[in-house]
């Protein structure tokens, strides 16, 4: 037999190492399917959720600049309803503005996350819609308004604006379904994608199973015509019976055998345990966890070093940045992260530097305005330019809010 012409600790070597190669593949194959996963998961986020979020506000914003045309027409002197209005007609016709801006906000984000051509053409339909809406109608009786022409404003309220309105909720309908569609269709992939790599990790878990167990077989019987002296304890040992402790007779290679098997046994055995307990510690949430290195001999100290180092090394930029996030959370600001980083936990690193500073900044603007406001300096405002994304939404809505106060005061 071939295998004959190699050591038996050899042997045993080449079929630990094919199983940890095996559960290697496993493993990589594991991660990968969860990487694969996780940009499913984010595709769906950034080019689905975030743009439906989007055409709701949209759709939100259009009935905002057409009911505060409907409100505006309210303040011509022969109307009924005149009475009922006590402040200027800039308010409703402010929010005109205002909601024309937010669509165009609403669409430009919409627009950078249409991939297929069929969703740049609903982009297109849908932005020609909402540029008819306004350019034609909304916008016109915006002017008209503040000229005080009502009837005019009126009739291009009834024949221009609620035709076009009714043309860019169509739009705005067929967009969202098209998203919704895709959506699903992602959805339905990602499924089948889990149910492709379920399989191949069974298939991948058989197949490491038998060649384990295949070539542990050949092993055994490779050895064991040299080992019929031994064989009844051996028996015992395979029975689960370790209740006799095997002494090696001499230094042959039947002594050799049995000592490195009990070594094996034992180191193997220790590693088990403990890639268990760190398993089922990783499970439970207990990151901080970690194996007694010094149990283990060789190489298998090695490995159980380079794990807790690894997991030392990914826990421990992720417990930084769960403390920063729940600090920021609470709103007690930390200070930058200052230490140094390497790869993705650099860029992570960057990300939360970035948010403190722009929460930082916030704070500041709010701060100013609060005691600018307690001096009565009613004319101050935050510097929306300074800020990004929401963030400059939420001040810009500051400012637009003392405004919308602070006017009718000074009136």
């Amino acid at each position: 037999m071939v295998l004959n012409k190699f050591k038996i600790s050899t042997r045993l070597v080449v079929l630990v190492v094919a199983m940890l190669l095996a559960l290697t593949v496993a493993i990589l194959a594991g991660v990968r399917a969860l990487g694969e996963s996780n940009v499913a998961v984010r595709t769906q986020y950034d080019d689905r959720l975030i743009p439906i979020a989007r055409i709701g506000e949209m759709e939100i914003a259009i009935a905002d600049a057409r009911m505060h045309v409907l409100l505006a027409l309210q303040h011509d002197p022969t109307s009924s309803f005149v009475s009922l209005h006590n402040h200027p007609t800039t308010l409703h016709t402010d929010v005109i503005v205002a909601s024309r801006e937010r669509v165009e906000q609403g669409l430009s984000e919409i627009e950078s996350h249409l991939n297929t051509a069929e969703e740049k053409r609903q982009g297109q339909q849908l932005r020609a819609a909402v540029a008819k809406l306004f350019a034609e109608g909304v916008m016109v009786s915006h002017r008209q308004l503040l000229d005080g022409q009502f009837n005019e404003a009126n009739r291009t309220l009834l024949f221009v604006v609620n035709p076009a309105y009714v043309e860019a909720n169509k739009a705005i309908v067929e967009m969202k379904q098209g998203m919704l569609s895709a959506a699903k269709a992602l959805f339905e992939q990602s499924q089948l994608d889990y149910q492709d790599t379920r399989n191949g990790l069974i298939v991948l878990g058989v197949l490491a199973l038998l060649f384990g167990v295949g070539f542990g077989w050949l092993i055994v019987r490779s050895v064991s015509s040299g080992l019929a002296a031994v064989m009844a304890q051996i028996g015992r040992m395979a029975r689960g019976d370790f209740s006799v402790q095997l002494q090696p007779q001499g230094s042959d290679e039947i002594a050799n055998v049995v000592s490195s098997t009990q070594v094996l046994h034992g180191s193997v055995s220790a590693m088990v345990v403990d890639a268990g307990m760190l398993s089922e510690a990783a499970v439970a949430g207990k990151l901080s966890t970690r194996a007694d290195a010094n149990r283990h001999q060789g190489d298998y100290r090695k490995i159980v070093e380079g794990v807790n180092d690894t997991l030392d090394a990914v826990i421990g930029p992720l417990n930084v940045a769960a403390d920063y996030v729940d600090r920021i959370a609470k709103g007690a600001i930390p200070a930058k992260i200052t230490d140094t980083y390497n790869g993705d936990f650099n860029t992570l690193k960057n990300n939360l530097n970035t948010a403190i500073d722009a929460v930082n900044a916030l704070v500041a603007d709010a701060l100013m305005l609060s005691q600018a406001a307690v001096a009565g300096k009613l004319s101050t405002r935050a510097d929306a330019g300074k800020h990004q994304g929401d963030y400059q939404r939420i001040v810009k809505g500051v400012n637009d809010t003392l405004d919308a106060v602070i006017g009718p005061l000074n009136v």
